[in-house]
């Protein structure tokens, strides 16, 4: 019979995947229903901006042909704003689309890899049967099992927390969190917000032992530096988990080579976390944004002084389009800056820590300590 921990994990993946299930796809066949899917379009994003391009079309218009107002203009004076406004969103697109919507969910991907293994390594590789050292008293076969399954956990907890951390959702009340934190770890990283660790105990010789705390240090009061954020706490807690399992021999089958491995996907999780960072807070330089809409709006308000006299009220609908067309492209590229959000767009991190977290259920479930082949 499944324990609890693992039915919940099942239904969150299960409902999760039926979100995903549900969510709009583009058709290989039916080229005019995506054109009209105008809910997952750009177009509710962009429709005030192309409407007010649409009403100073509507308003040249007026002026010129209804009261002989003369507001023309030669294709001379458009054709140069053409090109540097196509200039300028080649630009904003290639430092946009590319790097920011795919460089994301590789890193991603690679981050879920790295949580995979780790949990793979720390589940196979700590012998809870270990003697321990000599003169040392040591926890329990039970109590082990409930540390290196609280160890297990708090992998999945960096993956969510790295989720929440990206969009700025700090804190630990998230629901995905419960089950995830150890109540003491709980307990540590209330009291470090806001703190930062005492410079005189880094001169001090930290010794650990199996019954040591996952993470100890001496803090003092500095309201004006920030704590960890919480991803980072979690990793402090689990290469200080690692340390103690070794001291107390619980790593001896894989040995230094074991330890090494750990340690290094500990690390890659920790680049991986600032790669993520960098993607989802880099943005377009705010003056480089301005200019760019600056000229696409004047291009815009450009085309009906150049186009009124040619075609007449059909420009304002041509106008329309037109505005559409640029102002959409702007739209998109904005929207997904930031792919690690909850629009239509982004990337669907709920579904990914939803299946990690039922995957690791179930390795604790069904594969135990690993049996002997001789």
């Amino acid at each position: 019979m499944p324990s609890r921990s693992e039915s919940a994990a099942t239904r969150l993946f299960r409902r999760e995947q039926e979100k995903e299930d549900r969510k709009p796809r583009l058709s290989r066949t039916l080229f005019f229903k995506d054109v009209f899917r105008v809910r997952e379009s750009v177009l509710p994003r962009v429709w005030p901006s192309v409407l007010g391009v649409t009403a100073w079309a509507t308003a040249v218009a007026v002026a010129d042909l209804l009261y002989g107002r003369r507001w023309q203009t030669t294709s001379a004076v458009v054709a140069p704003l053409s090109i540097v406004v196509g200039l300028l969103i080649a630009f904003r697109n290639s430092s946009s689309i590319v790097d920011r919507w795919q460089a994301g969910l590789i890193l991603w991907l690679n981050t879920m890899s790295d949580a995979r293994n780790l949990m793979r390594y720390l589940w196979l590789n700590i012998d809870i049967d270990a003697p321990g050292r000599e003169g040392v008293q040591v926890r329990s076969r039970e109590e082990r099992l409930e540390r290196k399954k609280a160890a297990i956990r708090m992998v999945l907890a960096f993956v969510v927390a790295a989720k929440h951390f990206l969009r700025t959702e700090p804190g630990i009340g998230h629901a995905e969190l419960q089950g995830l934190l150890p109540e003491d770890l709980k307990t540590r990283w209330i009291a470090s917000i806001n703190r930062t660790v005492d410079t005189s105990s880094s001169q001090e010789i930290s010794t650990y032992q199996e019954d040591s705390p996952l993470l100890e240090a001496s803090v003092e009061e500095d309201k004006d530096e920030p704590a960890l954020c919480l991803p980072l706490f979690i990793l402090h807690e689990l290469a200080v988990y690692v340390v103690g399992v070794r001291a107390a021999k619980m790593m001896e089958p894989p040995g230094p080579a074991g330890f090494s491995a750990i340690n290094q996907l500990l690390n890659s999780l920790t680049t991986n976390l600032a790669n993520l960072e960098r993607i989802a807070t880099i943005q377009l330089p705010t003056i480089l944004g301005i200019h760019l809409k600056t000229v696409v709006l004047l291009y815009l308000f450009s085309l009906p002084l150049t186009l009124v006299g040619e075609l007449s009220w059909r420009m304002v609908p041509f106008v329309m389009i037109v505005s559409f067309i640029f102002i959409g492209i702007e739209g998109i590229s904005s929207e997904i800056e930031m792919p690690f959000g909850d629009d239509p767009s982004d990337h669907n991190l709920d579904l990914y820590t939803a299946q990690l977290r039922h995957e690791a259920e179930h390795m604790m479930a069904f594969f135990h300590q690993p049996p002997s082949f001789e």
